[in-house]
């Protein structure tokens, strides 16, 4: 007993049950309750100090607790401080909570909660410590502070805008700002075009000066940190954000333009805010709290109210005898409540995954320790908590007690679903970007993105789903991609107008539509409709309506704001899935009129030496036929001889076919189909069509083509296109008359046999160096006006890349030009 420890004369007790009571208490509680006489001596340490710090009762009792338990820095403090408790039983820390770090007996540092509590017996000062190990406290703590980080950093990552500034000797020249601009400040960037001056206007005042010196800094290249500032939105609101700029330089070292990151940051500037004011209440509530305890009249009060877990202690028949106020405030019954009240209606284990009773448990097992449990509150509701408890024998006559500790774990859980939640969230955001990314088409992508969401483990979703994208031609909503649907749903809703049923008003408000159930808005129904209601979600892209994401829910789900946080960042994802979709058709069809319109001017460059290749077999037909009709009037026919200029005639014929056939074939705007494609038959069919002009011009073409070249994947009729833009750039540029005019064409397999080698080289002219860099530019042209549509060697280049493949231009003055070509074999 403690009282024993401390040599105090039981006859001055109030009573021996009270004293067992208490020290059955102390032995049992799961913090540890350390006594410590005026000569800073410890006097008493019950079995929860053993367990956090390591120490035995026999190796701690009669040592100086602070120069034991106490990092060094604090001892000096501590020893002056105690002077004034052990002659007044007062002190700064006497009615206060503190947070500070022990060592255990192993030397470990670990973060501790202390309140203390003062006692006088037989006119000396007594100081009682219950002493709390916070370690996981802290680490859940810190654990949530970084996945709150991680979530915002996300969400706002996607609601960002960037713009783009140029610079000219170290000024602002230009300024774009992207669509995104509009979120943030509220200003398009027609806004920003039209007012020079909109982005410092908008800057606030208090933040003009800080933000001009950052500009300056960027400007000279002394500053490429982030910077957050706050600005006034368009509507009024003042907006925190974090403006990131990434420099650019050109080969000199001269800052030629920067883009920037603009964050919208407010949310996470407000919840700082709350934080510390939350952090002050609590502090407050803190304080106040232990204050009532340090009030309590007794040892025993004393102890029972510095327990900030809920105590109970119960006869063998669970019935409850004795609680502290912690325990009043987990339950919700008042003092007078509890007492007689049986735990086994109120207290369950979780023991093996089966819940049992408390008298059970204890009858079994005699002792428990942390073992998670629930504990059924006033109101019926389930708060998750840890028990802890033994049994207590008063004496040799009375049956036992139990003595429970229940400590409440709603915050920790709590904790752990944000937690688990915020992964979640993440990670579906994480799947989604890397659906954007992929180079599957349009539908592949978006029925992909639909699985990862209905698949959301926090949506709690029927995994059912529809994308809609807006039908032009009709201006409904069409169903795209679909997950889970029956036939009759695709019947009634494969189109559905703007504004009709959830999804079309969805469409026509460009906010998300949420229904718990089937309400009169939902206008489309059918026989054996099951219950459910439904996210209506619109994909929105620079104010424009794309489409709607449909999600089926069950039904009475409530609405919730971060599922709605969720769907909002999807819907930005799947508008800028759709937007680069779109512009790549878009190019691609450009490209494809490009190619078109380049051909046609191929053909008419090369159409004189297309007519002198045909007119060539179509003459010596003609003289065969002549000779023929003079032999027949005549009578002069030689029939071997006329065999012979017959088989000659037909080889001319087959001749002025293929020339003919290949024309077409090359005239064709068909669909590019990338497949196996040979670089030689290529270059052969070409010279069918260039070859005649080469030789008019007196040009000596050379050709070195290794053998057996593999295969590429390829466009056969697009490399083509390659040659015979090469070959008439080649062909203009030799003047008139050019003596000794050469042409010449290398083809081989690289070393590491993964890549085929195309050179294209002649003596011309050459190129002026001060061009090289531009000859790929579409509309460029060193040709005379009406020589050239400078589409030529910008259609060059976009084949070989879209090959997969690289070109190279190298030229000299009045020596020559070689084209490399590199394409992977």
């Amino acid at each position: 007993m403690i009282l024993e420890e401390l040599d105090v004369n039981k006859n001055d007790l109030v009573s021996l049950k009270i004293e067992d009571i208490s020290s059955s208490i102390t032995a049992n509680a799961y913090d540890a309750i350390i006594l410590m006489d005026n000569n800073g001596e410890i006097v008493y340490w019950n079995k929860s100090a053993s367990r956090i710090f390591g120490y035995s009762s026999k190796e701690v009792i009669g040592k100086d607790l602070h120069l034991l338990l106490a990092p060094r820095k604090y001892y000096e403090p501590f020893k002056r401080g105690f002077k004034y408790f052990s002659e007044t039983g007062t002190g700064p820390a006497i009615a206060n909570v503190l947070e500070f770090y022990a060592i255990k007996k192993d030397s470990t540092l670990f973060p501790i909660e202390l309140s203390i509590s003062s006692v006088n017996i037989h006119g000396r000062w007594y100081a009682i410590g219950i002493v709390r190990d916070i370690t996981d406290r802290k680490e859940e703590e810190g654990a949530l502070r970084l996945s709150e980080h991680k979530h915002k950093s996300l969400v706002g990552a996607l609601t960002s805008y960037t713009y783009t500034v140029f610079v000219e000797k170290k000024r602002v020249v230009q300024t774009i700002h992207s669509p995104g601009c509009k979120v943030i400040t509220g200003y398009s960037p027609d806004d920003y075009n039209q007012d020079y001056n909109l982005w410092y206007r908008m800057i606030h005042e208090e933040d003009r000066s800080s933000l001009l010196k950052h500009l300056s800094d960027i400007l000279e290249g002394k500053n490429t940190s982030s910077i957050e500032h706050r600005i006034i939105h368009k509507d009024g609101r003042i907006r925190w954000v974090r403006n990131t700029p990434a420099l650019h330089y050109n080969d000199q070292g001269t800052l030629t333009s920067y883009d920037g990151l603009i964050i919208d940051i407010t949310e996470a500037k407000e919840a700082e805010e709350a934080l510390r004011k939350y952090g002050k209440e609590l502090e407050l509530c803190v304080r106040q709290r232990t204050t009532e305890l340090i009030d309590a009249k007794n040892y025993l009060e004393s102890v029972l109210a510095s327990i900030i877990d809920a105590l109970f202690v119960a006869d063998c028949r669970a019935v409850t005898k004795t609680v502290n106020d912690s325990a009043c405030k987990l339950t919700g019954y008042t003092q007078t409540e509890l007492i007689g009240l049986s735990l086994n209606t109120v207290l369950f284990c979780n023991k093996n995954s089966n819940f049992a009773s408390i008298t059970e448990l204890i009858i079994n097992e005699n002792i428990i320790n942390n073992q998670e449990g629930i504990l059924i509150d006033k109101k019926g509701a389930n708060i998750p908590v840890t028990i802890s408890g033994s049994v207590m024998s008063l004496n040799s006559i009375e049956k036992p007690n139990i003595v429970f500790v229940v400590r409440d774990m709603s915050d920790r859980k709590i904790a752990e679903k944000k937690l688990y939640t915020s992964y979640q969230f993440q990670n579906a955001l994480n799947r989604l970007l890397q659906v954007s990314i992929n180079e599957k088409c349009l539908y592949e992508q978006l029925q992909e993105a639909l699985d990862v969401i209905v698949s959301a483990p926090f949506m709690e979703t029927i995994p059912k789903g529809i994308i809609f994208l807006i039908d032009e031609n009709t201006n409904q909503l069409a169903i795209y991609v679909s997950k889970g649907i029956s036939e009759s749903i695709m019947d009634k809703c494969g189109f559905v107008p703007i504004g009709r049923c959830i999804c079309g008003r969805a469409a026509s408000s460009g906010e998300i539509e949420f229904a718990s159930q089937i309400d009169e808005r939902h206008e489309i129904q059918y026989d054996g409709i099951a219950p459910h209601g439904h996210y209506c979600v619109p994909i929105i892209s620079m104010g424009k309506v794309l489409g709607v994401i449909a999600l089926y829910i069950k039904e009475n789900h409530p609405k919730d704001k971060r599922e709605e946080e969720f769907l909002t960042a999807v819907s930005n994802t799947l508008a800028t899935i759709i937007e680069r979709k779109a512009s790549e058709e878009e190019r691609q069809k450009i490209q494809t009129k490009m190619l078109a319109t380049s051909k046609m001017a191929t053909l008419g460059e090369i159409a004189t030496g297309i007519a002198h290749e045909i007119n060539q077999p179509l003459t010596y037909i003609s003289s065969v036929l002549q000779g023929l009709k003079r032999d027949i009037k005549y009578n002069t026919i030689d029939v071997d001889e006329l065999k012979t200029e017959i088989d000659t005639s037909y080889e001319q014929v087959k001749r002025i076919t293929n020339i003919i056939q290949h024309l077409r074939t090359f005239g064709r705007c068909d669909d590019i189909i990338m497949e196996n494609a040979n670089i030689a038959t290529a270059l052969e069919n070409t010279l069918l069509l260039m070859g005649e002009r080469i030789h008019l011009r007196n040009i000596k073409l050379i050709k070195n083509i290794q053998k057996d070249l593999p295969l590429i994947n390829g466009s056969q009729t697009q490399l083509e296109q390659v040659f015979i833009n090469i070959f008439q750039n080649s062909v203009d540029a030799f003047p008139d008359k050019t003596k000794d005019a050469t042409i010449v064409v290398d083809i081989s397999l690289n070393n590491k046999k993964d890549a085929i080698i195309i050179k294209l080289s002649d003596n011309g002219p050459g190129i002026n160096s001060v061009y090289i860099d531009k000859i790929f530019e579409p509309f460029f042209t060193t040709k005379d006006v009406g020589k050239g549509t400078g589409l030529g060697l910008a259609i060059v280049y976009g084949i070989v890349t879209q090959h997969g493949g690289t070109i190279q231009c190298d030229s000299i003055l009045n020596k020559g030009t070689t084209f490399t070509i590199v394409l992977p074999a």
